[in-house]
């Protein structure tokens, strides 16, 4: 547990600029979103193992404000924090990614329909957005499937 105790520290303390999110993380200077090395992924392996109460609460408090960050017209999610760009939709960026963390949390807190809501409408933005043209799970219909 010293990883994952390690972990949420960390994403406390590059969050700490942000009262709306209690958890950020960076990666060569960016605070990515996605999946494959953003938010969205560190969140999903944060809820593999049992976390405190306190825990839960910031996990949930910072997918509320990734949800509240959607991009209107589409319900993507950006690349990034404050990237206007409206364009990736696949595992490693946009809504693919984002909304696996949102199935996952619903799986963990089952009882709360407002992640099972947010993922069914990331799996509408996926399908609507069509089949991406590469074949690999990073970017590619693999991790779209």
């Amino acid at each position: 547990m010293h990883v994952v105790e390690a972990i949420l520290a960390g994403g406390r303390a590059w969050a700490s600029d942000n009262p709306a999110c209690p958890l950020m993380y960076r990666w060569h200077g960016t605070r990515y979103w996605g999946a494959a090395h953003g938010l969205a992924g560190i969140l999903h392996v944060l809820l593999h193992f049992p976390l405190s109460q306190e825990d839960i609460e910031d996990v949930k408090e910072t997918l509320r404000y990734m949800m509240s960050n959607r991009f209107p017209h589409s319900g993507n999610y950006p690349v990034s924090e404050g990237n206007p760009r409206d364009k990736l939709v696949q595992w490693s960026h946009g809504a693919t990614g984002i909304f696996i963390s949102m199935c996952k949390v619903s799986e963990v807190l089952s009882n709360d329909r407002e992640f099972r809501h947010a993922a069914i409408e990331g799996g509408e933005v996926v399908w609507k957005s069509g089949l991406v043209k590469k074949v690999g799970l990073a970017d590619g219909a693999s991790g779209n499937a």
